[in-house]
């Protein structure tokens, strides 16, 4: 929770959006740096692809015994089904029109699986827009 805290800080989100963190975030000792920046680029993103001023963002986490579980959601855009997987490649975007590099989620997808062992998913959110699973 406290690095979720700072991330947000770090990032100082437009006025309009509101980021909401789950009371029952799992406490765990792992490298700060890599999991900073995991939720950085997904809150991050959560923000910057958002198609409106405002905006939901929420973070949630699950002690799974040997594992963790995280989630950022947000009620921005989303993620077409059918780009997913290809976000999840270097240099792979969603649509042509949307700014930058397309190696955000990529990054993502490296640092969980190189430095955690873990995983990634893409879903839809209730919220309506994009839903990111991480397994670590």
């Amino acid at each position: 929770a406290a690095l979720v805290a700072d991330t947000i800080d770090s990032l100082a989100p437009p006025k309009g959006f509101k980021i909401k963190v789950s009371p029952e975030m799992p406490v765990l000792l792992t490298d700060r740096l890599h999991l900073g920046q995991v939720f950085a680029n997904l809150i991050g993103n959560a923000i910057s692809h958002h198609d409106r001023k405002k905006g939901i963002v929420q973070v949630f986490g699950e002690d799974l015994g040997d594992h963790c579980g995280f989630a950022v959601e947000d009620d921005g855009p989303g993620i077409p089904e059918q780009y997913r997987r290809r976000v999840l490649e270097r240099g792979g975007r969603a649509d042509e029109l949307v700014p930058g590099q397309g190696i955000g989620l990529a990054l993502v997808r490296d640092m969980v699986e190189k430095a955690y062992g873990g995983s990634i998913a893409l879903d839809a959110s209730p919220l309506g827009g994009a839903l990111v699973r991480v397994l670590i």
